[in-house]
């Protein structure tokens, strides 16, 4: 669900949670609330982007859960004696054969006061309720009861002199808490249950039905909380995920951004019932913006006059124009402190596709059908002239442990064709053992060498193995000249405005090439994950190891191998290197014909 901010979102995550209770016997529910991050993990000033303290936030949610908490008896009673049949929340669901954008739905359906969006067609019969466990529920009355889960204490439910309910103040304390628990009782010994808690990646993976998270572009870390989820999802046919959120404030680096955003030839007409379109990760989204919400009966009024007003007049009369496009146009606004520009790390990588590749090593069977594969990518000597052989530059990022994450060591292989880079192949692998390193660094020279090709150095990283680095370059250098870099060392190049190192310096130079389109790259998850990790903190390159360990390796091993390409020392030594060999080789023809 991607709606306009106060669109109904939080209440209808609530009514579809009510769906599925009331569809299926002893199922669990988790209501994953964004707003219960806040008061945890996220800064306060991610609250204030939204225009909220963090005790607004979740008093906000709280409040939305109350009145559902308040009114779900009656929504039950009110399907009379069938209750199994009520329909689910469908803008939440699409049919497999439907086409996503301008898909015609039924008509518009007023819903307790609130307007709704769209509903499946009559043939979908992917969410259709279970007509035997429907026939088996010889109760009369299926009841909604709320609970305190830390105590099993009912706290709102119940009919006449014998209900229950709580103030406001105490279910919103009990919500801050993670304590609350819907329950809907199918008999007096089989009930189905919501819990709403906090998306943590620690809980996630113990976490068995349908799973709903709320506002997820406040899920600092939701690709790991997806990768987490995932697993568990996938292992029952019945159980849903569903997501609702608005397009994340200036961060196209969240996940949510690569995960939702539409394709960008897509153009939406207003509609009452929205648009569904697929998101470029295949996801489908039903997506809801201030000229559709419009459509289908939602007002909006000036601040000042309490007139009503249109999307258009309240876009003219916002103080903050960019924050209304994302909150109620739902505009997916690129920025952020990401270093690499998502549009043109993208394109980057579909030029890529079918010459460059990354390979995971775990064995040697692995390294083998990565050398194979790079053997065939390189021109093979005897079948070109001097001009075609292309001038290759590598890269060595050593593993270190960030955090307590264990990073991968990543060696680049990178070519140079005029102006343009392209990392032609990556070997990626985990090893504390310095002699399988060596052993595959030795084995893609040897690789490269054969097809003719002599790279133009080894940019090596020294900052944290400096005593290794000094091996190697020892260990190669007979082969090639090692450049051995240290990230915190000062870069004295004629030109620079002010004073750098050589951590900023290289990432400044690759990205210059990824911004002038000079910059290709595999085309895998991978890179572009990689690439996004790495971000601009008041002009110095800062990167956050994600729960997988990466760290932002592939793009240091690819400014290194740039180092290699670039580097004037690495050229002259070259360059002496072939004039010793030379006249190594005159000197031995002179004496043979003397």
């Amino acid at each position: 669900m991607l709606w306009e901010r106060q669109a109904g979102k939080s209440s209808t995550m609530a009514e579809f949670a009510l769906y599925e209770m009331l569809e299926r016997r002893d199922r669990t529910v988790i209501y994953g609330s964004a707003s219960l991050l806040l008061a945890q993990e996220i800064t306060l000033k991610t609250a204030i982007r939204a225009n909220q303290t963090i005790a607004q936030q979740v008093e906000s949610d709280a409040a939305v859960l109350k009145q559902f908490a308040d009114t779900a008896q009656s929504m039950i009673d009110a399907e009379g004696p069938r209750p199994a049949l009520l329909q689910p929340p469908a803008k939440l669901v699409v049919p497999a054969a439907a086409p996503c954008q301008g898909r015609k739905k039924k008509s518009h359906l007023e819903m307790n006061g609130r307007w709704d969006l769209s509903w499946p067609d009559a043939d979908d019969v992917s969410d259709e309720p279970d007509l035997e466990q429907s026939e088996e529920r010889a109760e009369p009355q299926v009841q909604f009861k709320t609970y305190d889960a830390s105590t099993g204490k009912e706290i709102i439910g119940g009919y006449g002199a014998s209900a229950k309910n709580i103030s406001a103040a105490s279910f919103a304390e009990l919500f801050s808490q993670q304590r609350l628990e819907f329950r809907v009782y199918h008999s007096t010994t089989s009930y189905s249950r919501t819990k709403v808690i906090a998306p943590n990646i620690a809980t996630a993976r113990s976490w068995s039905g349908t799973v709903l998270l709320d506002e997820v572009a406040f899920i600092r870390n939701l690709r790991e909380l997806m990768t987490a989820l995932l697993p568990v999802i996938s292992t029952d046919k019945q159980f849903k995920l569903i997501l609702s959120t608005t397009p994340p404030e200036f961060d196209d680096t969240h996940y949510s951004f690569e995960l939702l955003a539409p394709p960008p030839e897509i153009k939406f007409e207003p509609h009452p019932e929205g648009n569904w379109y697929m998101s470029e990760s295949g996801v489908r989204v039903h997506r809801a913006d201030a000229f559709d919400t419009a459509l289908a009966g939602k007002k909006i009024f000036d601040l000042k006059t309490g007139v009503e007003i249109t999307p258009q007049e309240a876009f003219s009369r916002a103080p903050n124009k960019d924050g209304h496009r994302i909150a109620h146009w739902l505009t997916w606004m690129l920025g952020g402190s990401a270093a690499c520009d998502l549009l043109r790390l993208r394109t980057a990588q579909e030029r890529g596709a079918g010459q460059s590749q990354n390979f995971q090593i775990n064995s040697d069977a692995d390294m083998v059908t990565g050398l194979n594969w790079l053997a065939s990518a390189f021109v093979p000597q005897g079948e070109a002239t001097a001009r075609q052989v292309p001038r290759v530059g590598l890269g060595f990022d050593v593993a270190t442990t960030t955090k307590g994450k264990s990073n991968p060591s990543v060696l680049s292989v990178m070519e140079e064709h005029g102006p343009e880079w392209i990392v032609r192949a990556r070997f990626i692998w985990k090893t504390r053992d310095p002699e399988v390193a060596n052993q595959r660094l030795s084995s893609i020279l040897d690789t490269i060498e054969r097809c003719g090709i002599r790279p133009r150095g080894l940019a090596q990283d020294a900052t944290n193995e400096r005593y290794y680095a000094e091996q190697n370059r020892t260990l190669f250098r007979r082969r090639l000249p090692v450049i051995l870099v240290v990230a915190s060392q000062a870069v004295d190049k004629p030109g620079l405005d002010k004073p750098t190192n050589w951590k900023e310096y290289l990432g400044n130079q690759l990205v210059a090439k990824l911004d002038d389109n000079n910059l290709t790259l595999p085309p895998d998850e991978y890179t572009r994950t990689d690439y996004r990790l790495v971000m601009k903190d008041r002009g110095k390159f800062v990167c956050e190891p994600n729960d997988q360990g990466m760290h932002g390796d592939c793009f240091d091993a690819d400014k290194l191998a740039g180092h290699a390409l670039t580097t004037r020392s690495s050229r002259l030594s070259v360059e002496a290197l072939e004039c010793m060999r030379q006249m190594v080789r005159e000197t031995h023809t002179a004496r043979v014909v003397g």
